[in-house]
This record gives structure tokens, C-alpha cells and sequence, in this order.
């Protein structure tokens, strides 16, 4: 079971890999180019239509990928009730999103700007739809090859307009037009290998059931979204576009990372569901802890390398105007800590159909976030944000801890985190000595980190000889 998750993850992460980095590359050319005033424009449209965007699913996909873990014999009739609920819901959602913008008096260009975004964003919700067939007969190296394909479809659109010094509109409508491309080829893709029949003879009651069933997943990703992006909304809203700018730049490197947890959710969720669905608890508890100690264990370098090395690779990436995005970063990296090992236990509540949970623990983050930085942004920006968006991983981190353990197991955080935080400790005065030679450094550190790790215990020889047998 353990094999059958890694490889799957490999697939995925893999691409997401390929795609993140071609794509972050891009975006440095696309930063540099705009400069943080139009590019604080640029990501508070993108991160405005992301709230509305969430209505469009409801948590549909979600509940449609657990569905096809449990039941694939209903599969047809659970994903013709998803397509027919999402075109209703993203006429709702577009019409709700322009009607709040009016509200918020956003300025005719934003309007203008959201709503070309918004059909974007849509059509990549379609897209992501279907390819949970992927998912759901773990074929995951088809969903591997659509990621990349999108990334370097949108980045060869931007590196094109930045060097025809287009104006930032021209950018809105090249992700348009790649979003149709990959939607389009996903739909003949998924439809044709899987031989889909869509099923017309559901009845509106069915199909409302079915939305009534994934209300909770759409809340928990609503509130989700909300307690960790209101802060670029609220800092466009009460600061001005440059330092919402700085503050996205320094965002822009957590959120690149989101595509991890949510591989780890999509994968487990089916295997962890039929775990539950079985009564088989110990690999439900193996297969959790195995993960978590796997996560935790890469985490911890990572933070530590981000928090030495940012203050040079910032400006170095972007430009001089945005040297203080490092100060930014430098806070915002400790939300990996705690944002893995959250995935991974929302997951466990998701298997164990516990979503109401979720839906409250996600509420009472969204209300300490808006809470404090309404408090704390007017007087300290963006420093304030980040600051909050860390505190509110802490407190998602232990109400999910909370849950779990009365809900399944108590998981040994203590001695998970012992041996990472142990091997840290070398790591850190390695780099203290060495900092100056930036990537003898980071290779001497990660080094003498992963060494420890194995000598340790921490990174078994087994789970090793496993992953690697894999492609042997």
C-alpha cells in the first residue's frame, strides 16, 4: 500500500516539480518586468477571484474523488451531477464576484481584469474535474503530463509578451487562452480513455443531495482560501498596491508549495477512505505516521534554508525594489512547519467523513486571521500578515491535533519531530560558518542534515530500499 502511495506521489510531485519551477521562473521575468505596484494589481485580482472560484466547486471534486474511492459502479452518475452543478454554480459565482466588486469599490481596471480571470480560473476548475479520474484509477502519470503542459504552455505565453512589452491586460487574455487549450484536451482525454457515458437520468433531487453532501468540503475550502489569502485582500483594501507587491512576491514562494499538500490529500484520501471503509486501523495508522514523519522531515531543512539565504536570493531573483519581500519570507516560511502535517491530518478527518471538523476548525482560523490583521494591518502592513498567517497555521495545527487524537489515535508529534529538530541543530551551526559560500553551504548543510536523519532513524533504510525499488 505504502509502494502504491509513494509512486503515485512521485508521478505528481514530479511534475508539479517540472511545472513549479518552470513556472516560478517565469514569474521572476513577470515580476521583474511589472514592478511591485502592477504587480500588486496583478495578485490582488488573482487572489481576489480565487475566493469566488471556490464556489464554482463547492467541494464537488473532493467529494467526487472520495466517491470513487468508495463506489467506482456510481462514478458516472456522481460526476455528471459535478459537471451539471458547476455550470450553475460558476454563473452564481461570477455574478456574486462582480456584484462584491462594485461593493468594495474596486477600480474599473480590476473590474475588468477579474472578470477575464475569473473565466480562467473556471475553465482550469473543469479541467482539474475530470482529470480526478486520474486519481481515482491511480493512473497519476496523465495527470503528470497535463501539469507540465499547462505550466510551459503559460509560461512560453508570458516570456512572449514580456518580450513584445505588452501591457498587463495581454497577460490576462494568454492565460485565457491556455486554460481553454488544457481544459478542452483534458475533457477528450479522460472522456475517451475511460469511456465516460455521462448520466442524464439523475434527477434534480439527486443532484442536490449531492451538493447538500459536499457543502462541508466547499466551507472548509471557502474558509481555507480565506485564512490564508484575506491578508493580500485586506492589504490592497488598507495599504497601498507597491507594498502589497512585496508582500505577494515573498507569498508567491509559500504559495507555489500549496501543490504539495494537496497532492498528498488527493493521494491518500482514496487509500486512507477504503482503509477506513475495511476497518483495516493499523495501516491507517501506518500509513499516516509514515507520511507525517516524511513530511516533517523534509520541512525542517527547508525553513532553515529559506530563513539563511533569502535576505541574498530575493533581490537576486527579482530586483533591488524588492529586497524587503526576504524579511517577508523569512516569517512566512515557518507555515510549512505546520501546513504539511495539517494537510496530512485533514485528510485523516476526510477519511474518517469527519469534514464537519474541518468546517469548524477552518472557521475559527478564518475569524483569529480576519481578527487580527484587521487590528494589526493598518499600523504594521505586511509585516503584520505575515506574522498572522503563522499564528494561524499554530492554531489550525492544534485543533486538528485535538480532533484526531479523539477521533483515532494520539500521533506521536513529540518523537517525530525529535530527530529532525536533533539533526537541525548541526545543520544550523554549519551554516552559520559557512553562510558566505552560498551553495557549499546549502549542499554541505543538506548533507550533514540527511546523514543524521538516516543515522538517526528518522529516514529508515527500509522506506528507502522501497522507494528506490520502485523504479529498479
Amino acid at each position: 500500500m505504502f509502494k502504491r502511495i509513494i509512486k503515485n506521489i512521485t508521478y505528481v510531485s514530479t511534475a508539479r516539480i517540472v511545472a513549479t519551477l518552470v513556472s516560478f521562473a517565469a514569474n521572476i521575468f513577470l515580476v521583474r518586468y511589472l514592478g511591485s505596484m502592477k504587480y500588486g494589481i496583478y495578485i490582488t485580482v488573482i487572489t481576489y477571484v480565487a475566493f469566488f472560484a471556490i464556489l464554482t466547486d463547492m467541494g464537488l471534486p473532493t467529494l467526487l474523488l472520495r466517491s470513487g474511492g468508495e463506489d467506482r459502479k456510481s462514478l458516472a452518475s456522481r460526476f455528471t451531477e459535478t459537471l451539471v452543478l458547476k455550470i450553475f454554480l460558476s454563473v452564481f459565482a461570477f455574478l456574486l464576484m462582480y456584484l462584491i466588486a462594485g461593493i468594495l469599490n474596486y477600480s474599473i481596471e480590476i473590474k475588468q481584469f477579474s472578470i477575464i480571470a475569473f473565466l480562467t480560473t473556471m475553465l482550469v476548475s473543469f479541467s482539474a474535474t475530470v482529470r480526478k479520474y486520474f486519481y481515482i484509477f491511480e493512473e497519476l502519470s496523465k495527470e503528470a503530463a497535463f501539469v507540465i503542459a499547462k505550466a510551459v504552455l503559460r509560461s512560453c505565453f508570458i516570456l512572449i509578451l514580456i518580450y513584445l512589452k505588452a501591457p498587463l491586460y495581454y497577460f490576462f487574455f494568454a492565460f485565457l487562452l491556455e486554460s481553454t487549450l488544457i481544459t478542452s484536451i483534458a475533457f477528450i482525454t479522460v472522456f475517451k480513455k475511460y469511456r465516460i457515458r455521462l448520466n442524464f437520468n439523475t434527477t434534480a433531487k439527486n443532484c442536490l443531495l449531492f451538493l447538500w453532501q459536499a457543502l462541508p468540503f466547499a466551507a472548509i475550502s471557502l474558509l481555507g482560501i480565506l485564512h490564508r489569502k484575506i491578508d493580500i485582500i485586506m492589504l490592497s483594501k488598507m495599504r497601498n498596491a507597491t507594498e502589497v507587491g512585496l508582500y505577494g512576491a515573498a507569498f508567491k514562494f509559500v504559495d507555489v508549495t500549496l501543490f504539495l499538500p494537496a497532492i498528498l490529500s488527493s493521494v491518500l484520501l482514496p487509500i486512507l477512505s477504503g482503509n477506513y471503509a475495511l476497518g483495516e486501523k493499523n495501516e491507517f495508522r501506518e500509513t499516516t505516521n509514515k507520511m507525517l514523519n516524511l513530511c516533517i522531515t523534509m520541512i525542517i531543512p527547508t525553513v532553515i534554508l529559506i530563513i539563511f539565504f533569502s535576505p541574498k536570493f530575493i533581490p537576486f531573483l527579482y530586483k533591488s525594489e524588492f529586497a524587503s519581500s526576504s524579511v517577508f519570507l523569512s516569517i512566512l516560511s515557518f507555515t510549512f512547519i505546520f501546513m504539511f502535517p495539517n494537510a496530512i491530518m485533514g485528510t485523516v478527518l476526510y477519511a474518517l467523513k469527519k469534514q464537519n471538523i474541518i468546517l469548524y476548525n477552518t472557521l475559527a482560523c478564518f475569524v483569529f486571521n480576519a481578527l487580527i490583521n484587521s487590528l494589526m494591518i493598518p499600523r504594521y502592513g505586511a509585516y503584520a500578515a505575515a506574522i498572522t498567517a503563522v499564528l494561524t497555521q499554530i492554531l489550525l495545527f492544534s485543533l486538528n491535533f485535538i480532533f484526531v487524537s479523539k477521533q483515532l489515535y494520539k500521533i506521536p508529534y513529540v518523537s517525530l519531530f525529535k530527530i529532525p529538530l536533533v539533526s537541525a541543530l548541526p545543520m544550523l551551526i554549519f551554516l552559520y560558518f559557512t553562510s558566505q559560500y552560498v551553495w557549499i553551504s546549502i549542499s554541505g548543510a543538506l548533507f550533514l542534515y540527511f546523514t543524521l536523519s538516516f543515522l538517526l532513524g528518522s529516514l529508515k533504510a527500509e522506506d528507502i530500499r522501497k522507494f528506490i525499488k520502485l523504479f529498479s
